[in-house]
Parts: structure tokens; C-alpha cells; sequence
């Protein structure tokens, strides 16, 4: 009841909660979404997002679940390949949603991107203060820059 009032006064652009789909099911679509649709059945409420995996048998659970106006939070994406892949899938879901009569104004999504992945390439990285501190260091012992 925390976020639902949030979700309602911004019409839906906020207020979300997310339940994911047992990580069991990562590499199966049918029973990944037998239980998105269970989970979004049983909780019966418009802010919830439904966390589905970005793996290859989760591409076709997220279009399928969308076609049935189902929200969903992507998760387990760890490239910019497989984020095309879920966009794809999730605009092929929403356009068979809308040509089926449905508002796809109601069907959100999130791609939650795993930013530790990038981080930990940006650690390895000089960061900016190390290379003006070497730069200076540099340019003290008289070295070209």
C-alpha cells in the first residue's frame, strides 16, 4: 500500500513494485511465463511489474506477456545486443496488445541494465584525477605533454 498511492497520483509514471519469476525458470519460457501470470494474477494490482531475465528463452516471455498487458521489469541484461533483443520483444508484445484492443499507455516496463559490469571496466580505467596528477607530475620533470 506504500507505492500504490505514489503510482495513482502520477497516473502510472511511477510507484512501481517488482516480484520476480523464480530464477529457477530462467531458461524456460513457458513456465517463466506460467509464473508471471500467476504472480501478476495473484497480486492483482495495476504497480506491479512482473521482473522476467533477459536470457534467449526469456525474449519470447517478455513479447508474450506484454501482448497481454502485462508490465514487466527486465532483468539479467548484461549487453547492448541483448537490450536490442528485449526492446524488439517488448515492442512486438505491445503492438499485439494494442491491435488486440488494449491501452498500451497501462503496460510499463524497466531494462535493468547490471551497471557493474560497466563499473567494473570503468575501475580498470585511469580516472581524470590520476591523469591530471600524472600530467602535472609529467610536465614538473620537464616531459612533453
Amino acid at each position: 500500500m506504500l507505492l500504490r498511492p505514489v503510482h495513482d497520483r502520477l497516473k502510472g509514471a511511477d510507484g512501481f513494485v517488482s516480484l520476480e519469476v523464480s530464477p529457477y525458470l530462467a531458461m524456460d519460457t513457458k513456465g517463466t511465463i506460467a509464473e508471471a501470470k500467476r504472480l501478476w494474477k495473484h497480486v492483482n494490482r495495476k504497480n506491479l511489474m512482473v521482473k522476467v531475465p533477459a536470457t534467449p528463452e526469456g525474449l519470447p516471455a517478455i513479447q508474450h506477456l506484454t501482448s497481454e498487458g502485462i508490465s514487466i521489469n527486465i532483468t539479467l541484461l548484461f549487453s547492448r545486443k541483448a537490450y536490442v533483443q528485449v526492446a524488439e520483444a517488448y515492442l512486438a508484445g505491445l503492438e499485439k496488445y494494442a491491435a488486440g484492443g488494449g491501452d498500451p499507455s497501462h503496460v510499463a516496463s524497466v531494462a535493468s541494465f547490471f551497471v557493474s559490469r560497466i563499473d567494473t571496466a570503468a575501475d580498470k580505467l585511469p580516472r581524470r584525477e590520476d591523469r591530471a596528477s600524472e600530467r602535472s607530475h609529467r610536465e614538473g620533470a620537464g616531459w612533453p605533454r
